[in-house]
């Protein structure tokens, strides 16, 4: 039996979440559109109690929302590049405004924030090294604040996932 995850949360109080919280998570990420009969019968409790576990997940913000996985490739978005970008603090804004103005941009999928030689890591999706040079050039180096881009164009992805597995937490 794998023992209770204690999460510390911003207004300092902690909560725990059970194996059952844990097992509903896990199938919430693997299939968010599982019939709560379903998930019930896999974790041993009524549908009722399950609807209501899974409520105050939402509530308490462990569950963030739902939504479709897309298969990029088939929609002509066949270009998975990463872009690592630096910044130069002085001559713009506060990050959020930069972050926002990234955001805004078609294509991003993610931003990071890192430590290292780089300030910020992006995911983008495109149709091709043509659109990717666009987005590049006219937008990313338009942003104010961004001073230099390193890109890197994968390959593949072998290993794409959109859920983590919490049964080894």
């Amino acid at each position: 039996m794998r023992q209770n995850i204690r999460v510390d949360e911003h207004e300092g109080r902690i909560r725990s979440l059970d194996e059952t919280d844990i097992h509903i998570l896990e199938l919430l990420q693997r299939d968010s559109r599982a019939p709560l009969a379903k998930i019930a019968k896999s974790v041993g409790l009524t549908s009722p109690s399950v609807h209501e576990r899974i409520a105050r997940l939402e509530r308490e913000g462990f569950i963030e929302g739902y939504s479709a996985v897309l298969d990029f490739k088939k929609l002509g978005f066949g270009i998975t590049a990463f872009v690592g970008i630096t910044l130069d603090r002085t001559i713009c804004c506060t990050d959020e405004e930069m972050i926002s103005a990234i955001d805004s941009i078609g294509g991003v999928l993610e931003c990071h924030r890192l430590a290292g030689d780089e300030d910020l890591l992006l995911k983008v999706r495109t149709t091709d090294t043509h659109s990717l040079e666009k987005i590049l050039g006219e937008k990313i180096a338009r942003v104010k604040g961004v001073s230099r881009t390193r890109s890197v164009i994968a390959l593949s992805s072998p290993i794409e996932k959109t859920w983590m597995d919490l049964s080894k937490l």
